[in-house]
């Protein structure tokens, strides 16, 4: 079944995007296979507008390589103490599980530096507005060259 923003197939269909090179970027995480589609994607920036993703470290590196103009914001937490007090009330991940994604998410938080931007979400607000403010600052750079995905 198929979300708003997110789209659900079985494996041997994700397998034959992946061959047919369907998406933009995919990987293995926390043992589901993720990925973005590459349609989509193109289709919104040939009408002008912006595309937001929400990927993992490894996806923002590889869309990253093949559009390099592409802009990249790490959302972080306040703090890691608060990242796994978010992951274990989740409630949703067994304790082996959550243990997976605290570690990651360790591993993760030191890569917020290879990001253009980072952002706190301290307050959803606060940082949907900074997110905001980053794209609008962004789309009015004059050096700006448009992102370009082969």
């Amino acid at each position: 079944m198929d979300g708003v923003h997110y789209y659900f197939h079985s494996l041997p269909a994700f397998k034959a995007m992946i061959a047919n090179g369907d998406l933009l970027e995919h990987a293995l995480v926390y043992g589901d296979w993720k990925g973005v589609p590459l349609a989509p994607v193109r289709e919104a920036m040939a009408a002008g507008k912006d595309v937001l993703m929400r990927t993992d470290v490894q996806g923002a590196r590889h869309i990253k390589s093949v559009a390099p103009g592409a802009v990249t914001i790490f959302v972080a937490p306040p703090s890691i103490e608060e990242l796994h007090r978010r992951l274990n009330d989740r409630g949703a991940d067994t304790a082996e599980q959550a243990a997976i994604r605290l570690k990651i998410a360790d591993e993760e938080m030191s890569t917020s530096g290879e990001f253009d931007h980072t952002v706190v979400n301290d307050d959803l607000d606060a940082c949907v507005a900074e997110i905001e403010s980053i794209l609008n600052d962004e789309r009015m750079r004059p050096d700006r060259k448009a992102v370009v995905i082969g």
